[in-house]
């Protein structure tokens, strides 16, 4: 083992610790993260493995490569290889991570979100350590001239171009997960397992192709040891959307009764649950005068593990204020959005319907006006002018409203505008 004096002496991961730190710990900071979910915080504090990992392979490649200018990588040592190797990668292994440790501190303290997930940090450490092997066997096979190079641009293609590219499902191969996760997510096993995998796989292969052994066993080797592992990696994440995740739990959910109406939201949400505590129940019978059916259930648990009739509410990044917590109550109304292959055309038609929904709910004149100021189109009608003719419309003409632009809101196709009016 290299003393830490010696180290400090003569290598550049040393030297260059305090920029790749600082400048993960910067990078960290330009992604939004929703309110105090560690996971997502952790996901995008790793999102640096972009900067981190070349860092990691090229440091590795320039020890390598003084092993193979000065001829001792085959010479008849008493310390063992791998001895040889973790006295060397040490500073291109643990600068690297603390760069990471850092990267997702810092997103955790933006939003307060407690603790960081074991499992991301794990699986930056192993991209990290492969990256860090797979370099040095670099710098030992070839002069730092090519060695270098490709100790940068391989692991900055793999992390940061083959996520974009497709099929999407290549991307939880790198373990990149910045995609990860919303506050109704929590991280899938499949590509934690299948990064995992192919990370001992490019170790593997570097360690083969560095052995003390023929060539062309080094070369069938190594083309196995990463090629195995690649084809059980693809084939656990085959499939799977751009999104590497699974429902969250919702037995971790906060909810609490409010008159007919269940409310259940995350536990990082438990301000906004007191919040509407005293408002929710009001809005609700300010609807049921009106005619406006409440559901049973308002909740923030994705469609697929929540009831059919249950109603989402969206609260990340939300004010307390009550005009802000009346406007998610009647956005929780809104029909689902079409699935509509050229555009949704009439999507643009919930605004009216969240208009009235938000007004009939008690929100202030100032907060409405300053929601609806905006018009799409001259031909459309004023949100305000409408939400008025509906105030003075009869039931009858109110509910006939109401299924009408729950209809148009779906429509895939052009529609007259003119429905928009009360009739």
């Amino acid at each position: 083992m290299i003393r830490f004096a010696t180290a400090v002496r003569s290598m550049p991961a040393i030297w260059l610790a305090f920029p790749l730190v600082l400048g993960s710990a910067w990078y960290s900071t330009l992604f939004r993260l929703p309110d105090g979910y560690g996971v997502n915080a952790t996901a995008k504090g790793t999102a640096a493995l972009g900067l981190i990992v070349p860092f990691a392979a090229a440091t590795a490649a320039w020890e390598a490569s003084r092993l193979r200018r000065a001829g001792w990588w085959q010479g008849p040592w008493v310390r063992r290889q791998l001895t040889v190797v973790l006295g060397l990668l040490w500073p291109s292994i643990t600068i690297p991570l603390v760069a990471t440790v850092v990267a997702v501190g810092v997103s955790l303290l933006r939003i307060d979100g407690g603790a960081p997930d074991a499992r991301l940090i794990a699986v930056a450490a192993l991209d990290i350590a492969a990256f860090s092997i797979a370099g040095f066997a670099a710098g030992l096979l070839l002069p730092f001239s090519l060695a270098g190079p490709l100790a940068i641009v391989v692991p900055l293609f793999w992390l940061t171009f083959v996520p974009a590219m497709s099929p999407v499902w290549l991307r939880h191969l790198t373990g990149m997960f910045r995609d990860c996760c919303s506050p109704s997510d929590d991280l899938a096993a499949g590509p934690l397992i299948a990064s995992s995998i192919l990370d001992f796989g490019i170790i593997a292969a570097a360690w083969v192709a560095i052995a003390r052994t023929t060539a062309l066993r080094r070369v069938i080797g190594s083309a196995l040891s990463l090629a195995i592992p690649t084809l059980i990696g693809a084939s656990l994440v085959a499939g799977m959307s751009y999104s590497p995740t699974i429902p969250r739990d919702t037995t971790v959910m906060l909810c609490e009764d409010m008159s007919l109406t269940r409310l259940c939201v995350w536990p990082e949400h438990r301000e906004h649950l007191e919040a509407l505590a005293p408002l929710a129940p009001r809005v609700f019978q300010r609807w049921s005068l009106v005619g406006i059916p409440v559901p049973d259930l308002i909740t923030e648990a994705r469609s697929d593990v929540r009831p059919p009739n249950a109603a989402l509410i969206v609260l990340s990044g939300l004010p307390l204020d009550s005009d802000a917590l009346i406007a998610a109550l009647a956005q929780s109304l809104l029909p689902p959005f079409p699935d509509c292959p050229g555009g949704a055309t009439g999507w643009q038609a919930t605004e009216y319907l969240a208009a009235w929904y938000e007004w009939t709910g008690g929100i202030s004149e100032l907060a409405f006006a300053s929601l609806h100021a905006h018009v799409f189109d001259p031909e459309y009608p004023s949100v305000g002018e409408v939400v008025r003719e509906l105030e003075d419309a009869p039931p009858t003409i109110r509910d006939a409203w109401v299924a009408r632009i729950r209809n148009i809101t779906q429509a895939c196709d052009p529609w007259p505008a003119h429905d928009l009016r009360v009739e």
